[in-house]
């Protein structure tokens, strides 16, 4: 099998590199000029002159119209040919690949070196390197960040704060909050400096979905961030904002709002203003901050059900100079954020006339209603008894965002269908839905998601029926068939029929849900 991969220097500068890439006994090289594949060339220098007609005026040309050329000319190497190297020329190789960011074959070369038992000639640079090309794809490379990791350590080496904070922001995408605890854990230890892209991460870790325990160890990590004198940027209140919301702390909302607004200097960067925010790089605050810091505020007084608080502060958003009193350009979609907010306190307040109003505003004003919108419209109407207008919207929902079978879209938008049944007690409706769901995921080798299954335990539990709900924790929960919720807390899907349920559900937990439920039967 040959794949491009690009060579440095090294390979050219080592005369044994040649022979050793030309033979039947080691890598099938070629550079992709030459029209047969296995046939090895002497790398020449690249000729750099400009031509003669633009000699004259090179130095009056433009910098970014010079031509450039490339440092590392393109090969096909035979990776599978790979263990005829000798020891040093692999790492070599690894090396080079390093350099040219090729992280599928640096991971292949590196897979060979452990086999070969030759990672201990690896320097420092080189777990470092390699590590921090792994992170483009931290998803897919899991495994293998962790074995880096385990490997510097191994070696004598210590990953460096730049490394423990990668890991950690790592950690929040893998949903790893009991690796990241251990990180961090060791950086305080080891006295290392912990920077607020790393306590950032730490938080939206402690505000996912999980018990009251898990937000209260959020709280005091934000108490620590205050009290080691770590500068929080724009991220870190609204992961501060989400916590405190979500344990209800009023007060401590406002104080962290307004210490936002004291301490942050909010200007729209994309906008061309010549003031830069205090601690914040500009790919981080994006479009609006001060837009996206109200709506973590209105979003935290939602989920502190402070809700006359949160009408009353969603007003100044239409007051002169607001987000929507149609005064300069705002971001269109952080104000669909904010739609979404308040149809989430509309679900809470169980108040589908309003959000039937702020559906025709928002519609009116040109937004188009995403998912999560659509699947709380869906889910309110079917709290008030309305399934009828909930199909309905569920049908619209799924035409006009093409919501295909077996995709996302789809899956959550049954989800949110199948908790109007729930809540409505629609008992038949929901089962039958609920296993053409279970099907949908089976085929695509997905899990249900939680809030699927949670609605169903709960709508068994309110019908006194514990034997069907404990049948279906052993078809979802102990085989492993669940996942966290059906959106992140970014997007602020927490109402529903988890809430009251944990995460981590047992069987002990359904059945003293079902004696508060019924203590008489």
């Amino acid at each position: 099998m040959h794949r491009t991969v690009y060579l440095g220097s090294r390979i050219s500068r080592h005369t044994c590199a040649p022979a050793r890439l030309t033979g039947c006994t080691s890598l099938c090289v070629s550079f992709s000029s030459s029209s047969a594949v296995g046939l090895a060339q002497t790398p020449t220098k690249p000729n750099t002159k400009a031509p003669a007609q633009h000699r004259r005026h090179r130095n009056r040309e433009p910098e970014d119209e010079a031509p450039k050329m490339p440092r590392y000319r393109v090969v096909k190497i035979n990776l599978d040919r790979l263990r005829h190297l000798s020891g040093w020329e692999k790492i070599e190789l690894l090396r080079d690949l390093l350099k040219t960011k090729q992280p599928e074959e640096a991971v292949r070369v590196y897979t060979v070196l452990k086999e070969n038992d030759l990672v201990s000639r690896l320097k420092y640079q080189d777990y470092h390197e390699l590590f921090h090309l792994l992170l483009a794809d931290s998803l897919l490379y899991r495994d293998v960040i962790l074995d880096v990791l385990s490997n510097l350590r191994r070696f004598g080496y210590s990953p460096s704060p730049l490394m423990f904070t990668a890991l950690l922001q790592c950690c929040t995408k893998w949903r790893d909050l009991e690796l990241a605890s251990r990180a961090y854990d060791e950086m305080l230890e080891r006295k290392l400096p912990v920077t607020a892209d790393a306590y950032n991460s730490l938080l939206e870790l402690h505000g996912m979905s999980g018990g009251i325990g898990q937000l209260q160890r959020g709280a005091e990590l934000w108490r620590d961030v205050l009290h080691r004198g770590v500068r929080p940027n724009l991220e870190s209140y609204l992961r501060a904002l989400e916590i405190f919301g979500r344990l209800g702390k009023l007060e401590a909302i406002k104080t962290i709002y307004q210490t936002a607004l004291d301490n942050l200097d909010l200007r729209d960067l994309t906008k061309g203003g010549q003031g830069r925010a205090q601690n914040l790089r500009k790919e981080q605050i994006g479009h609006d901050p001060k837009l996206q810091l109200d709506n973590a505020f209105l979003s935290a007084l939602v989920n502190a059900e402070a809700f006359d608080e949160a009408q009353k502060f969603f007003g100044s958003y239409l007051e002169p100079g607001g987000a929507l009193a149609g005064e300069g350009s705002r971001s269109s979609k952080h104000l669909l954020n904010t739609y979404t907010i308040i149809l989430k306190m509309c679900v809470a307040k169980n108040d589908p006339s309003t959000a039937d109003y702020y559906w025709k505003e928002l519609q009116q004003r040109g937004f188009r209603p995403n998912v999560v919108m659509y699947g709380r419209m869906i889910t309110i109407h079917g709290r008030a008894g309305n399934l009828q207008h909930s199909r309905e919207i569920f049908e619209t929902a799924q035409e006009r965002l093409s919501a295909t079978p077996g995709s996302g879209k789809l899956m959550k938008l049954r989800t949110s269908l199948l908790t109007a049944y729930t809540n409505a007690g629609e008992v038949a409706e929901a089962e039958a839905l609920f296993e053409t769901i279970r099907r949908d995921c089976q085929e695509k080798g997905k899990p249900v998601l939680r809030s699927a299954v949670q609605g169903m335990i709960k709508m068994y539990l309110n019908g006194k029926d514990l034997e069907k709900a404990l049948r279906v924790w052993e078809r979802s929960y102990r085989q492993g068939r669940s996942e966290t919720s059906d959106l992140s807390p970014r997007e602020g899907n927490h109402e529903g029929p988890e809430e009251g349920l944990a995460k981590n559900l047992t069987r002990e937990d359904i059945i003293a849900q079902y004696q508060q439920l019924h203590p008489d039967g």
